[in-house]
């Protein structure tokens, strides 16, 4: 596979993702609004229908993307160190993003708790 060729799929690759989630909110949005106004149809008061709390609020982004930062930077390990080395064996370049993304996790978690205790102190 030449480059030209990455270089297209990685691209269409972006764009698939991108168009995914922009289809997830649009429906989902579209679907909010249908419902707000079958409540309203009904005699519901506008004021009366309150936004419920965001699902995704909860979900740990930190610990997510630190994670994800380590297994891509372990897998740059992986790739970059592979040549580079005088060893025979392989094997252990499989632990970099293994050893990555465990520490990318433990990052993740000392944020949230340190950002739990300012929280709480202040």
């Amino acid at each position: 596979m030449n480059s030209i060729q990455l270089i297209i799929l990685t691209a269409s690759a972006i764009a698939f993702v991108i168009i995914i989630l922009f289809l997830a909110w649009f429906f989902s949005n579209n679907a909010r609004n249908k419902e707000r106004l079958l409540f309203i149809e009904k005699g519901a008061s506008p004021a009366d229908l309150t936004i419920p709390e965001s699902k995704w609020k909860n979900i740990p982004w930190k610990i997510i993307g630190f994670t994800a930062l380590g297994l891509g930077f372990g897998l740059f390990l992986m790739e970059f160190s592979g040549p580079h080395t005088k060893f025979d064996e392989t094997y252990y370049y499989y632990g970099y993003p293994i050893l990555f993304g465990g520490l990318g996790m433990v990052l993740g978690n000392l944020s949230l708790k340190s950002k739990k205790s300012k929280d709480s102190n202040g």
